[in-house]
């Protein structure tokens, strides 16, 4: 591909780019091992690469820990928008939760055939061709992704805030007398932002250090948001005891605040729900550094998955015990709303809580973009030297700065609610061609070894389900500006994209010599880094 370049590990030879000094030539004579005195020992056996440090308690807590963020904390009345009922409210929880866990054991399928870190970027290359996974590649790594990170990292950030009153308090002089008062919106907005460029600092930080380090604090902060969960399931039990079953009297009958359910309902309680769920597929990301894959990758989403569902039900449940339907439906956020009511003195123990839970999702989010990014650039979809991995961390610090970057960037910005709403509508097209991707390898790789094999019906049945959500936005009546955007905003920023991606294939036609600056970019991020391509490269 025309972002990529010939390295040499043995000396360079004609076409090919000199030694750095990272990697010992093959005549090298100023030491018995081939390096220099100061130099890192590199030999050929060296594995340089993303190692397998993930266990399955580590794999749980990756699922876990990036799928319950802070929508179950802040927006399930959004959720209820669509329900009609109580009872197709807490139904919906459960069934979208079961289809994201059958998403996720055909992923298993797919990790088979392609055993590589990456997700989507490689299944779809695999299956359907370059180009196709050059679309994921550009939208999920150059604005998809960070735009996630840096919502998690302003909900992080928001509710460390909201810890106490007085963080968000200041005195001033009025009369001679000091008044407190909170701060202005504008000192509010950028404390945030401020907040969160640090926590994004911090975890990217721990990242790029070490795999093992980012395991345990996702690990670490996976234990902390299950003990906030405890909290509301333990309390709403409690209130169940206590006769609080109000809410759950009306069963499925329509509640008068909502509109009646339809077919266009369906679809959007799906593509909302979908939501809360997403990240069932993190684990493919890291295929690589998965310890015993064939074992741990499995047991890790059926563990996982069902585990989620599981809290999503009772947490909405304790809620409901709680809070009213109506008072659900109109809260901005219903842990806040749930705490204060319940807890008293001690509400600010779920604050904090939400906080742990989102910035554990962003480490496990900013962990998998990261890899993400790896995997597009050992496919040519981003400069090579992205995909360089440090010889002494054995991290992807290119590719963990590239996103850390974007994702500041972001964060930074006025609004990004356009580039959220747009998420799911391209997540579920590229869910959809990844189902696509696996009954196409059912015919091209028929002899690839498949330990984990779904029946085949399955994968139809996901892509017409994703495909549904995709398109579900545009049945609603009226038809709303908002989810016209979704759209729009999706063509907006794959156009870049698709015209450089072509301008590059003009390119590569006319010459063989790779795009300008390309080749200077490399030496320099390797000499400034210390990275040097992964053992496994090609």
């Amino acid at each position: 591909h025309f972002y990529k370049r010939k390295v040499s590990t043995c000396g360079p030879k004609m076409g090919e780019q000199m030694n750095l000094g990272f990697v010992p030539d093959c005549g090298d004579k100023s030491g018995q091992d081939g390096t220099n005195k100061g130099e890192t020992k590199l030999t050929e056996e060296t594995e340089v690469g993303l190692q397998r440090n993930l266990g399955l308690f580590s794999g749980v807590s990756l699922i876990v820990g990036t799928i319950v963020g802070s929508g179950i904390w802040v927006t399930p009345g959004f959720i209820l928008f669509y329900s009609e009922s109580v009872g197709i409210y807490l139904l919906q929880w459960a069934i979208c939760g079961f289809i994201s866990t059958l998403g996720a054991m055909c992923y298993l399928e797919l990790a088979c055939v392609v055993p590589l870190s990456g997700g989507e970027t490689v299944y779809l290359k695999a299956g359907l061709g370059d180009f196709m996974s050059f679309l994921f590649s550009w939208l999920r790594g150059v604005v998809l992704g960070p735009t996630s990170c840096a919502f998690l990292a302003i909900v992080t950030s928001r509710y460390v805030l909201k810890i106490h009153p007085s963080i968000l308090e200041q005195t001033t002089e009025s009369g001679g007398e000091e008044v407190t008062c909170q701060v202005g919106p504008d000192t509010l907005e950028w404390s945030e932002k401020f907040l969160a460029a640090t926590l994004l600092l911090l975890s990217s930080g721990v990242n790029l250090w070490s795999a093992k380090w980012a395991a345990q604090v996702q690990n670490i902060f996976t234990v902390a948001k299950l003990c906030g969960i405890a909290i509301v399931v333990v309390g709403g039990a409690v209130r169940i005891f206590q006769g609080h079953t109000e809410s759950f009297q009306t069963g499925f009958d329509r509640l008068p605040f909502l509109e009646p359910i339809g077919p266009a309902s369906i679809g959007l309680i799906a593509f909302n729900g979908l939501w809360n769920y997403d990240g069932w597929n993190q684990l493919n990301f890291v295929a690589e550094e998965i310890k015993d894959p064939v074992k741990n990758l499995p047991r890790s989403i059926l563990i996982g998955m069902p585990l989620v569902v599981i809290l999503y039900v009772l947490i909405n449940v304790s809620y409901l015990t709680v809070l009213s339907p109506e008072e659900l439906f109109n809260s901005k956020s219903v842990a806040v709303d749930w705490a204060n009511t319940m807890l008293g003195p001690m509400a600010w123990t779920i604050p904090l809580s939400v906080a742990f839970s989102a910035f554990g999702s962003l480490n496990g989010s900013l962990f998998t973009a990261g890899r993400q990014v790896y995997a597009a650039s050992k496919e040519g979809h981003l400069p090579q030297v992205i995909s360089f991995v440090s010889m002494d961390r054995m991290t992807p610090v290119p590719a963990l700065l590239f996103n850390a970057v974007m994702t500041i960037i972001f964060i930074m910005m006025r609004d990004i609610s356009q580039l959220l709403n747009m998420y799911m509508v391209a997540a579920s097209l590229f869910y959809g061609m990844s189902m696509l991707a696996l009954l196409v390898m059912r015919w091209t790789k028929p002899d690839v070894p498949r330990p984990f094999k779904v029946w085949i019906v399955l994968p139809v049945f996901i892509l017409l389900f994703f495909w549904y959500c995709m398109v579900a936005p545009l049945t609603e009546t009226p038809l709303t500006t908002a989810n016209i955007d979704m759209y729009k905003w999706n063509a907006i920023c794959l156009a870049p994209g698709v015209v450089f991606y072509f301008l590059n294939k003009l390119w590569q036609k006319q010459t063989e010599r790779p795009l300008p600056y390309v080749e200077l970019l490399t030496t320099t991020v390797q000499k400034m880094l210390a990275v040097v391509p992964p053992s496994h490269q090609d």
